[in-house]
């Protein structure tokens, strides 16, 4: 029997972050750079910006999900 019961209540902070973030990049790329620049480097550069934002939200999902948001599960009585 533990005295204490400890939840992670980062975790989820940690997903929604992730979320908000693919989703910026997400909605970034509705508006492809290279429309709206003329100048083939910078939209280069912009088009791996929005790819390098993906894969930080990406990440941040991966890294701070653990597999039991649930609560309840993984108790053991």
């Amino acid at each position: 029997m533990s005295l204490f019961a400890y939840e992670d209540k980062l975790e989820i902070l940690g997903i929604l972050t992730g979320a908000f973030v693919v989703l910026v990049a997400l909605g970034t790329m509705l508006e492809p750079p290279w429309t709206t620049n003329s100048s083939t480097g910078a939209a280069m550069v912009q088009t791996l910006g929005i790819l390098l934002t993906l894969g930080v939200g990406l990440f941040l999902i991966q890294f701070s999900y653990s597999g039991d948001l649930l609560p309840g599960r993984g108790e053991s009585e």
